[in-house]
């Protein structure tokens, strides 16, 4: 469940960053876009995740 709970920790962290810091929005969506993009590139790391998910 730690994905079901990361995902809406990242989101609120994103917000109060760019709320806080305005100039830093763009920068923080482009690396968080970066890092989706990084997790496509490697499929075996969704899976991963998944085996370690199972194992908890």
């Amino acid at each position: 469940m730690q994905n079901a709970c990361a995902a809406p920790i990242i989101i609120i962290i994103i917000i109060s960053i760019s709320s806080v810091y305005p100039l830093l929005h763009i920068t923080t969506i482009s690396l968080f876009l970066f890092l989706q993009h990084l997790t496509l590139l490697n499929p075996g790391g969704a899976n991963q995740w998944q085996k370690v998910e199972e194992e908890e």
